[in-house]
């Protein structure tokens, strides 16, 4: 590798970097190292002058006033290469929580370009080649093996958490870019200080909990955790709306049902839906195969009517009392049908 003398003054910081690691690191340690050492280790650039190795380092001679330092010039095929290549040198360097979720962000953004180009193009030839792989198929297993790589890379506990951290990075990040700055500080704060299942709790009802002041602050220290406030916003979400009042009159059941059979009641409620298909049979008598087979077919007619019926919060008492009538009847006949051919009570 070349290695050279650069002006700090020319060297410039990789986008990628201060966006996983933040803007204002602190660096006093390394400005106590450096002063008593008078060493400054060997930065990693790229032919444009942008750091790929060194980001702590720049910042420490800055404030130092050092003027000139040692790079090694090192170009990558591509963007991804060179974020991967930052990543790494990172891995030994003491992180917070974020920090750790943005470098799955990272390589996850990384992966899903590998992996789209991986798709498009056969491994050998100097051409590429379209490859005949169902994009389903590809997408299931590499992002099952490459998540869980990525949260061990990264130093989280499963590929789940990994997930769990880059959804709550994302509501963060977006919190800011409206200017919600409080509250993407408070979901940091709980990624950081208390664990990413909370702080992804947190994200996803950041719209719906209420906080009192005096707690966010303890919230934001650590002292306190937000699970209570997140359950409550949870169970007020789902708490249902008052019964309408509904005045119909009640339903007559022998004038409902006059001059209607059973099959005929259930035609009048069917709606399209699931149909039980008959399962595989045994060798049976002929009389027994009818049984069944009408059973059947009485089974999907009372699936239909039972998938209309799953849209019964949008009825009236009136269709209640009305379907609750035919179901009745519905009990009552194939009672009388049982005690017909094999007799009892």
């Amino acid at each position: 590798m070349k290695t050279m003398k650069k002006k700090i003054a020319d060297l410039k910081p990789h986008p990628k970097n201060e966006e996983i690691y933040g803007y204002d690191e602190d660096v006093s340690v390394l400005v106590e190292k450096i002063r008593r050492s008078h060493t400054v280790h060997t930065m990693v650039i790229n032919s444009q002058n942008i750091i790929l190795a060194g980001h702590m380092r720049r910042k420490a001679c800055i404030q130092l006033g050092i003027e000139e330092v040692d790079v090694e010039v090192r170009d990558f095929a591509t963007p991804e290469e060179e974020i991967e290549f930052i990543i790494d040198n990172n891995a030994t360097r003491e992180k917070t929580v974020e920090q750790k979720s943005r470098e799955a962000k990272a390589l996850k953004e990384v992966e899903e370009v590998l992996a789209k180009k991986r798709q498009a193009t056969s491994t050998g030839g100097a051409k590429p080649q379209l490859v005949a792989v169902p994009p389903h198929a590809v997408e299931q297993v590499e992002q099952g093996k490459s998540r869980d790589i990525t949260a061990k890379k990264v130093g989280l506990r499963s590929g789940r958490e990994a997930d769990r951290a880059i959804k709550t990075i994302s509501t963060i990040d977006k919190l800011l870019d409206e200017g919600r700055t409080e509250e993407a500080d408070l979901i940091r704060a709980v990624l950081n200080k208390r664990s990413v299942s909370t702080a992804e709790e947190l994200a996803k009802n950041i719209d719906k909990v209420d906080i009192p002041e005096e707690d966010i602050e303890l919230i934001k220290q650590g002292k306190k955790s937000p699970y209570s406030y997140i359950e409550k916003a949870k169970r007020e979400e789902k708490e249902p709306e008052e019964p309408k009042q509904d005045n119909s009159p009640p339903v007559d059941p022998n004038e409902f049902l006059k001059g209607k059979t059973t099959r005929e009641i259930i035609d009048n409620y069917a709606n399209n839906g699931a149909i039980i298909q008959p399962g595989t049979k045994i060798e049976k008598s002929k009389l027994l195969q009818k049984v069944e087979r009408h059973i059947d077919i009485f089974s999907s007619g009372m699936i239909e009517c039972m998938m209309y019926q799953k849209e019964i919060h949008q009825f009236t008492d009136k269709d209640k009392d009305e379907l609750r009538i035919c179901f009745n009847k519905i009990i009552s006949d194939l009672n009388g049908y049982k005690n017909l051919f094999l007799g009892g009570n």
